[in-house]
């Protein structure tokens, strides 16, 4: 089964509200095989309720954003960090 994706660039909307400055321009680490690349160039499934993240290079989840009944839920667990500087 193939499922359609979109490029990183479509969680700049939904995280907005979470981050100051745009997070597809950020770069960051995956846990699993230490690429270092901006957000944008990750790989995003979404889904009526939310989006995964997952790292173009190896496909691990480096998040994941779930939206419920008013609620906005992140987790960044296959990430290492995330450089938010200016």
């Amino acid at each position: 089964m193939t499922y359609d994706f979109l490029d990183g660039n479509v969680i700049a909307g939904p995280l907005s509200d979470v981050f100051e400055h745009d997070i597809t321009t950020m770069r960051a680490e995956c846990s699993n095989c230490r690429q270092v690349a901006a957000l944008g160039q990750a790989t995003v499934y979404g889904a009526p309720m939310g989006y995964v993240v997952r790292c173009d290079n190896c496909g691990d989840i480096l998040a994941v954003l779930v939206e419920r009944t008013g609620r906005r839920l992140l987790a960044l667990s296959g990430l290492r960090w995330i450089d938010i500087t200016d």
